[in-house]
């Protein structure tokens, strides 16, 4: 649980997500929290998962027309992340990432 508060509050601190994504995250965490106070999420939906690559992602592809990336693990190539990007005024943000904002049928499998 202590996991799940401490991204949240990193992604309430970004300049780098949307609103929306914030208020997605918050959700999927409370609810969590409220079904199980002690355990809260076992997994970060961020990532949707529990460990993640070591060496960090890179880019594996972006469709321009839907803003979706797929992001893959630099030492883990099978371990990958949708992510939906929106433009908002002049900056580009994070609007989904994982399973906060992406379509079931968008989400990375592993």
């Amino acid at each position: 649980m202590n996991k799940s508060v401490g991204y949240a509050k990193f992604v309430n601190s970004s300049s780098l997500t949307t609103n929306n994504f914030k208020t997605e995250l918050k959700k999927i965490v409370d609810n969590a929290t409220n079904e199980d106070p002690e355990m809260g999420l076992d997994f970060d939906p961020i990532i949707d998962g529990q460990d993640h690559p070591d060496q960090g992602f890179e880019l594996e592809s972006f469709d321009s027309k839907t803003n979706f990336a797929v992001v893959k693990g630099k030492n883990l190539p099978d371990f990958k992340v949708t992510i939906k990007v929106v433009l908002e005024g002049n900056k580009w943000l994070v609007d989904g990432c994982g399973v906060i904002n992406i379509p079931k049928d968008k989400q990375s499998k592993r």
